[in-house]
């Protein structure tokens, strides 16, 4: 595999694609999650245990960039990760939570500026490790990017910043969260027995299920929605309220979604039990290992610019950086609590 050019900015992100098939419903009988990742080639990558921990009141917490105030009890994670970064692109809680991040990009890009914040990563983790359900990990994290923001490097060495989008999931649903600007968010539910994949794109449309306190209003005041028809997320921060092609499902997204689909279809005409869950598990390897559609990319293009190779490893090595993850979130019903 070629190395990526360190003296270049890195490559918009082209293969970072999550997914997710929510137990129940007709769905299986366990919640199914993957997701890919196109880190640089050169950049290690880790994965990593961390057990449940108390911490003293007032304590403080080191993050990727910036210190925020540590809560009194975290529950155990296993994340993957690149080394140089506290967060993580994919993880999962010993409550059942999954979750895996992506970039993305709306008209409220500029905001991010060069001040330090929570890297997406950071939010990811800090969603986890507090997060008793994916209701209450969605919490953590929106209430965490609205008090702290989200920006500064996404790279090690560099200045890359952008956007994220998550997929948060446990054994009864999941939601997708996709941000604009500093602070801004919007939130969808995924009931049981329904399938959702995010891409390095704005996804959501009028299903919010909740957003940001003075984001509607900001949309209104900027032209960006009339205030009186559906509330299209994407619409407004991703296309200025115009209708554009961009709006539409198309490329890897597109693939994604397709996939959901055959899935449901496998459902419906009995190939694919609830309860066969190897069969579940390797739908999902195979949804992460298609190439053809862009999903998964193997090695360096001819650019220079990484793609999807799917290894950890502590140190660099040579096709070694972007991650792949599969979870199945707990059969059990993820612990109703505050966390």
């Amino acid at each position: 595999c070629m190395q990526a050019d360190s003296s270049r900015r890195p490559p918009p992100p082209r293969s970072c694609d999550t997914f997710v098939y929510v137990a129940g419903g007709g769905g299986p009988a366990a919640t199914v999650f993957g997701k890919n990742a196109d880190r640089p080639s050169d950049e290690a990558h880790e994965v990593m245990h961390c057990p449940a921990a108390s911490h003293a009141p007032g304590s403080m917490l080191r993050c990727t960039h910036i210190e925020i105030p540590q809560v009194e009890r975290t529950h155990a994670v296993v994340l993957s990760k690149p080394a140089w970064m506290w967060g993580c692109e994919i993880g999962a809680n010993a409550c059942g939570v999954v979750g895996g991040n992506e970039a993305v990009s709306s008209l409220l890009a500029h905001e991010l500026g060069e001040e330090p914040r929570l890297l997406g990563m950071d939010l990811l983790r800090l969603a986890l490790e507090r997060g008793a359900t994916a209701r209450a990990a969605v919490g953590h994290l929106t209430s965490l990017l609205e008090e702290h923001g989200q920006g500064g490097a996404c790279e090690e060495g560099g200045d890359w910043t952008y956007e994220n989008g998550f997929l948060l999931a446990d054994a009864g649903e999941a939601f997708v969260v996709e941000t604009a600007g500093t602070r801004h968010w919007a939130v969808e539910r995924v009931p049981p027995g329904k399938g959702r994949n995010i891409s390095n794109g704005l996804s959501i449309r009028t299903g919010v299920e909740s957003c940001s306190a003075g984001l509607k209003e900001l949309c209104v005041a900027k032209g960006w929605w009339d205030g009186e028809g559906p509330f299209d997320w994407k619409r407004s921060v991703g296309a200025g309220g115009r209708a554009h092609a961009k709006l539409d499902v198309r490329g890897r997204e597109r693939a994604g979604a397709d996939h959901l689909a055959a899935a449901a279809g496998r459902v419906s005409d009995g190939s694919l039990p609830a309860g066969d869950v190897a069969g579940w598990l390797g739908w999902m390897a195979g949804v992460l290992r298609d190439e053809e559609s862009g999903a998964a990319r193997w090695g360096a293009s001819g650019d220079g610019s990484s793609t999807h190779c799917p290894h950890h490893a502590p140190t660099p090595t040579p096709c070694q950086a972007s991650a792949s993850g599969l979870l199945t979130a707990s059969c059990r019903r993820a612990r109703r609590s505050r966390g």
